[in-house]
């Protein structure tokens, strides 16, 4: 149940030797938070003893967050702030570490499915020395997003590869420690909320700055047009560049992509201020992950919302009070839909690229030596 959980909070080494832990200790302050394709950030305030804070290091040092003995949170320390016996600590998730490491290894993708290069560039990144096991406990999902792309070892930080991914409509999330690659909350779904589920006021936005009747979208030597026709917007245009495409119909379906996604101005609902969602409301934390299915049904502002919409922000904060629960969601995307995807034991999950290189016995991407000169080039 929301509003009233159990919270216990550990500081171990990279070993797994608990330097602290709350146990009986009053916690002055606490929070976590949970972001679709961000990393999360968590901040503890508690009284501990002189020795203890005089040996947290950033870095060193993992912050874990129990609730109700189940682990909600896990990360680095990455700030320390001592005043007298008060110690405050601020962490960020393992995804912290892409913007720390530096791609090791030449890598080539040629219309590879877009979670596993991800997946294969954090494994390179983080797979020596990874300080909150996030390669580890990593779960991926078939994005069925193609992408055409090469990265040289040493000139780009896996924070680059992944920002590439995510803009060719790649999501993420870290949660409880574990990182998901692809549309992995997708594939969950929550019970309904309703205006009842809200204590306070909840925001319905309706923003229009990314609205798009009319998409130009160019690829490799090729592109495409997709409009949404006569509608009362007017037209709205714009040019996108995807370098996965190579051929027209890549683009076609890029471009109506776009257009289909952001064709009306996308709702969204946010739970924040000294709004919060109540102990009553049919969901549990364990199933607030980033990108989880949630259906809605509002009409608080006056604009109805009746949809499944999708959380792309879980805000917590815990004091003497209880814990405050705070939610921010969003309407899907067409390129995120799992419903519309076959069962992957029934699909050939090579993109037609690959599949007229190994008709013509050639190799494709994930390459870290020199590539040969006879493969064949994306038709212009």
């Amino acid at each position: 149940m929301l509003g009233a959980g159990d919270y216990g909070v550990t500081l171990t080494e990279w070993s797994g030797r608990i330097l602290w832990q709350s146990t009986d200790t009053k916690l002055n302050g606490l929070s976590f938070s949970r972001e679709l394709s961000e990393v999360s950030q968590a901040s503890l305030e508690a009284q501990m003893p002189e020795d203890v804070a005089n040996l947290i290091e950033p870095w060193i040092y993992r912050l874990s967050i129990y609730r109700n003995d189940v682990l909600v949170w896990h990360g680095a320390v990455t700030k320390v702030r001592s005043v007298g016996k008060s110690v405050k600590l601020e962490a960020a998730d393992g995804a912290v570490m892409f913007d720390r490491r530096r791609i090791p290894l030449n890598r080539t993708w040629r219309q590879h499915d877009a979670t596993q290069a991800m997946q294969t560039m954090v494994e390179d990144g983080l797979g020596y020395l990874d300080p909150v096991d996030l390669v580890d406990n990593l779960i991926a999902y078939e994005s069925r997003i193609w992408v055409t792309s090469h990265y040289v070892a040493g000139e780009a930080m896996v924070a680059d590869a992944v920002s590439d991914f995510v803009d060719q409509g790649l999501v993420w999330t870290v949660a409880a420690g574990r990182l998901l690659i692809g549309p992995v909350g997708a594939r969950r779904s929550t019970a309904q909320i309703t205006d009842r589920d809200f204590d306070g006021e909840v925001a319905i936005i309706k923003d229009g700055t990314e609205m798009v009747t009319d998409a130009l979208v160019v690829g490799k030597g090729v592109n495409a047009i997709y409009t949404a026709g006569p509608t009362p917007y007017g037209m709205l245009q714009t040019i996108e560049k995807d370098d996965g495409a190579v051929r027209e119909y890549e683009c076609e379906q890029a471009a109506k992509r776009l257009v289909e996604d952001f064709q009306q101005a996308p709702r969204s609902i946010e739970v924040s201020g000294s709004s919060r969602l109540l102990p009553s409301a049919p969901i549990t934390i364990e199933e607030l992950i980033p990108g989880v299915r949630v259906p809605v049904a509002s009409n608080q502002t006056g604009i109805t919302v009746g949809s499944t919409m999708q959380l792309t922000k879980l805000d917590v904060d815990v004091s003497d009070s209880g814990e405050t629960v705070k939610i921010t969601l969003e309407e899907t995307s067409v390129v995120d839909e799992p419903s519309e995807l076959p069962d992957p034991a029934e699909m050939d999950w090579r993109s037609p690229y690959e599949r007229e290189l190994a008709s013509q016995g050639a190799s494709t991407g994930g390459k870290t030596e020199e590539e040969p000169t006879d493969l064949p080039v994306p038709p212009a």
